[in-house]
């Protein structure tokens, strides 16, 4: 997870890691997978691993959508449930681009889990049991869906495992954790292997920018947008919103809103109440463009807002103070570069105070990635040449 994986992975693969075995905890509230050689009572080497790894790996692992599947006892310790999300939604945001970082525990803090003893001989656990059987369910379920998301599948697991605490007697409940949820807005996503004839809505063919072509049509005209992607707002204080000069309803203080299915290019975002804004926003296919209201600084110190950095880079000995929205961020030494970090995702204006022609431009700051601009003297004006 640290050295292999990293170094072979790309973005657009996907990693499935499922863990079953013994797990425990060290009398605190961190859980640990205790491997084949593992000593009782003993929580460090390289027999046992504490699941609070898992996050970790997430942050560091390059790519788009992974899912941790733990089966242990004591694998819910330090994991964080989180509520129903819509499956429909997810899956939206995943087609638009989104990644997602998923784990599903078979129990909750110090709960154990437990397998079938079949004749003395150890068969698959309840948990696995329940994954298996809510696979199958999902998939004759819908034949013409040719998608299954984890968070349908955890709906199923639900229904077994609330069968076998009713049949046994025992308590093991199945929790689901998204994590770095302001990046990773998405679903972990299984094809159907019993979908004999499925097709893209509509609505699924816009999120992934895909060109729709009328029936029969022999010229490739398309229907829709050739591409589209998802417009994400928060305002600090609430007031009524309104996208490319049409009302779009009311916005809550420090709620965020998100307008899927929007069409790629410019967008104009405006926020009327106490204090009248307004934002530009530049919609490409398959993400997410972001305009945020009310923000006194354009660095986020919450932790909880996308962020990427913006690295502007010295050319012909020029310097001076970097300025982000008016904020000072910086000193910009002859002929370097300076990186600044967490700046809320979204288009910003920057300026370097210093020499001549400080002209204020614009930078598209995106969720996880680094923006680079060049800064470099304006071109002379005036100049003739004589040809002869």
């Amino acid at each position: 997870m640290k050295g292999t994986l990293p170094e072979k992975m790309q973005k657009n693969d996907r990693l499935l890691f499922y863990y079953s075995g013994h797990g425990g905890d060290n009398n605190g509230g961190t859980g640990y997978m205790l491997f084949s050689n593992a000593e009782k009572g003993k929580f460090w080497g390289t027999n046992v691993l504490a699941v609070d790894s898992l996050k970790d790996w997430s942050q560091e692992l390059p790519v788009q959508h992974v899912l941790f599947l733990l089966d242990s006892c004591s694998s819910g310790l330090g994991i964080v449930p989180k509520g129903d999300q819509d499956a429909r939604v997810l899956l939206l945001q995943t087609l638009s681009g989104n990644g997602s970082r998923t784990i599903i525990t078979a129990g909750t803090a110090n709960e154990a889990t437990y397998a079938e003893d079949t004749r003395g001989k150890i068969g698959n656990s309840f948990f696995t049991k329940a994954l298996l059987n809510a696979f199958k369910s999902r998939s004759l379920a819908d034949q013409k869906d040719g998608f299954i998301t984890i968070t349908d599948l955890y709906a199923g697991i639900q229904t077994e495992m609330a069968k076998f605490r009713a049949d046994y007697g025992k308590s093991t409940t199945p929790r689901l954790t998204t994590l770095q949820d302001s990046d990773y807005r998405g679903t972990f996503v299984f094809l159907n292997p019993q979908t004999t004839a499925a097709t893209l809505t509509d609505e699924q063919a816009k999120a992934m920018g895909v060109k729709v072509v009328a029936k029969g049509a022999t010229d490739a005209a398309t229907v829709n947008e050739l591409g589209a992607g998802i417009i994400e707002v928060h305002a600090v204080n609430g007031g009524s919103l309104a996208l490319d000069g049409t009302e779009s309803g009311f916005i809550a203080p420090d709620e965020t809103r998100q307008f899927m299915r929007q069409r790629a290019g410019k967008h104009r975002v405006e926020l009327k109440g106490g204090a009248n804004e307004s934002k530009e926003v530049n919609v490409e296919s398959g993400s997410i463009a972001y305009a945020y209201f009310g923000l006194k600084s354009p660095i986020d110190s919450t932790g909880k807002l996308p962020v990427g950095g913006l690295e502007v880079q010295s050319t012909h000995d020029l310097s001076g103070d970097v300025y982000l929205d008016n904020l000072n961020v910086g000193k910009l030494q002859q002929n370097s570069a300076l990186l600044v970090q967490n700046i809320i995702a979204g288009i910003h204006e920057y300026r370097i105070v210093g020499f001549t022609q400080s002209e204020v431009k614009k930078a598209e700051i995106r969720a996880g990635q680094i923006t680079r601009v060049v800064v470099a003297p304006a071109p002379p004006m005036g100049l003739t040449a004589t040809v002869n």
